[in-house]
C-alpha cells in the first residue's frame, strides 16, 4: 500500500458550531467542471501560441490566461466579460489580471488563416477536402447560438468583435473534440449540464466537498484521465490535479 493510498483510508474530522455564519465576501463553492477542456486546450498547444503572440504583439497582461477563462466559461457559463471577470474566482485555479486586461485583448489570430483538426497524419489536401465537406459545420452552428450563446454581441469595435468570436471558435473547438474523444456518446448540452455541476464547497482549512457525480462526468474523468469520484479533497491535490491538465 503505497503512501497516498494510505493517507486516503485516514479519516477526517470537521468541527462546525450551530452558531457559525456564512462570509458572504467569501467563495464557499468553486467549479472543477473546466479541467477537461484546460486538458484539450493545452493538448492542441493553444496555450503556447497565445504565449507566442503576446510576445510578438508585446502585450503586457497574460493573454493567454484571459482567453483560457473566458473560453472555459464561454462552454459552462455563457455571459458578459463583465459577468465572467466577476466569476472568475468561483473557479478552481489562478486567474491574475485586471477587467481592464479583459477588455483590452485585441485578436491574437489577425493575420493568421486556420484550419484545426484532431487528424494530425492526414496530408494537408485532405485536410482541406475533408474541412470543405464537413457535414458538422452546420450543427456547430447550432451549437453556438445555443449551447454556447455567441449572440447578442454587445461589442461594437472591430477588433473586440474578432475578439468574442475568436472566444466563441474556440470554446466551440474544445467542445467539439471533448464530443469526439468521449465518441459522441453525450450531447453538448449533456455535457456542459454536468461539468458546471461539478464543484467543491469549502470545509475548513484548505479542504474542499465534492457533492456532484453522474455517468457523463465519470466517462469523461475516464477518458481524460482525471478522477471526479473524490468526495474529499485538499487544495494541494487540486492545485496537482489543474497542473497534470496543463500539460
Amino acid at each position: 500500500m503505497n503512501e497516498n493510498h494510505k493517507a486516503s483510508k485516514v479519516p477526517l474530522v470537521f468541527e462546525f458550531q450551530a452558531g457559525d455564519t456564512i462570509d458572504r465576501n467569501s467563495v464557499q463553492r468553486k467549479k472543477l467542471g473546466h479541467a477537461p477542456f484546460s486538458k484539450i486546450y493545452h493538448e492542441m498547444g493553444i496555450h503556447q501560441f497565445m504565449i507566442n503572440r503576446q510576445r510578438n504583439l508585446k502585450i503586457n497582461y497574460q493573454l493567454n490566461e484571459v482567453l483560457k477563462m473566458l473560453a472555459f466559461q464561454r462552454i459552462l457559463e455563457p455571459a458578459s466579460k463583465l459577468k465572467n471577470f466577476e466569476r472568475k474566482d468561483h473557479y478552481f485555479g489562478k486567474y491574475d489580471f485586471s477587467l481592464a486586461d479583459v477588455y483590452s485583448r485585441a485578436c491574437p489570430f489577425d493575420g493568421y488563416y486556420a484550419i484545426v483538426i484532431s487528424e494530425c497524419d492526414l496530408p494537408d489536401e485532405q485536410i482541406v477536402d475533408t474541412y470543405q465537406g464537413l457535414w458538422r459545420i452546420e450543427e456547430s452552428f447550432r451549437i453556438t447560438k445555443s449551447d454556447l450563446e455567441n449572440r447578442p454581441v454587445y461589442v461594437s469595435r472591430k477588433d473586440h468583435i474578432q475578439a468574442h468570436f475568436l472566444t466563441c471558435f474556440i470554446a466551440l473547438l474544445l467542445l467539439r473534440i471533448l464530443e469526439r474523444k468521449t465518441e459522441h456518446k453525450y450531447s453538448p448540452a449533456r455535457m456542459i449540464e454536468s461539468l458546471n455541476a461539478v464543484s467543491g464547497v469549502h470545509l475548513q482549512q484548505n479542504y474542499y466537498m465534492s457533492d456532484y457525480y453522474d455517468e457523463a462526468v465519470e466517462h469523461i474523468g475516464n477518458t481524460l484521465g482525471i478522477d471526479f469520484s473524490r468526495r474529499i479533497l485538499p487544495w494541494g491535490e487540486i492545485r496537482s490535479l489543474l497542473t497534470a491538465t496543463n500539460k
